[in-house]
């Protein structure tokens, strides 16, 4: 089954990152992250970005808001749903070339 990951930002202005399922003025996301940026960009740079739990400390992994503090939810680009998919996966995946010994 595929997940529907989506950027959410927050009238608070944070945006986040998650499984979201919305209905009935309620909006659900599972394993939320909240993304944000790590350094100002330079013209012609990409932005580099960072992500950790939200709400670190919480015995859940599904947070949900009511509609009306929700500003928008987007599509994420794909090289920031590969590293949201590598944080929340309990595989461990090559990133790179390894030294075989």
């Amino acid at each position: 089954m595929k997940k529907n990951i989506k950027i959410v930002r927050l009238t608070t202005g944070e945006d986040l990152i998650g499984e979201v399922q919305e209905g009935s003025g309620i909006v659900n996301i599972k394993k939320p992250y909240i993304i944000y940026p790590t350094s100002q960009p330079k013209p012609g740079e990409a932005i580099k970005f960072g992500m950790f739990t939200y709400i670190p400390y919480a015995e859940t992994d599904d947070i949900s808001f009511d509609e009306k503090h929700i500003l928008v939810v987007v599509e994420p680009k794909q090289d920031l749903l590969a590293s949201y998919n590598q944080s929340v996966s309990k595989i461990i995946q090559k990133t790179g070339p390894q030294l075989i010994t």
